[in-house]
């Protein structure tokens, strides 16, 4: 008897995980904190679709952001401003999305986020 729990595939698809509306964050940068952005615009069978999102930061070189819903940004040096269509991945034992080498976390809008462009 086998136990269906076992599988690869990921136990919710990305409609349920990733609902239209929800923003994701990417932290970067190599000796410095940059966030970038992006909200769901839409879901596949597979993955979903994202386009990058502005922020509001309190400070120049480094503070405090927080991402703006449905404020899109055209000019996101990972996106350039296009929307994506992301596969779900597994990374480890959770399904992610990624944008490259951008692992994508759920992010909220209400939260601020520490940021730093100085080295």
């Amino acid at each position: 008897m086998s136990n269906s729990n076992t599988t690869n595939e990921p136990t919710m698809n990305a409609t349920t995980r990733y609902p239209v509306g929800t923003i994701l964050r990417s932290t970067w940068g190599y000796n410095m904190t940059i966030n970038s952005f992006f909200q769901v615009v839409g879901t596949t069978a597979k993955g979903i679709k994202v386009r990058a999102i502005n922020s509001a930061k309190n400070g120049s070189q480094f503070g405090k952001e927080r991402p703006i819903k449905d404020s899109f940004d055209p000019h996101c040096v990972i996106t350039k401003g296009e929307t994506r269509t992301i596969v779900l991945q597994k990374k480890g034992r959770e399904v992610s999305p990624s944008i490259g080498k951008h692992w994508l976390s759920v992010a909220s809008e209400d939260h601020d986020y520490s940021y730093n462009y100085m080295d």
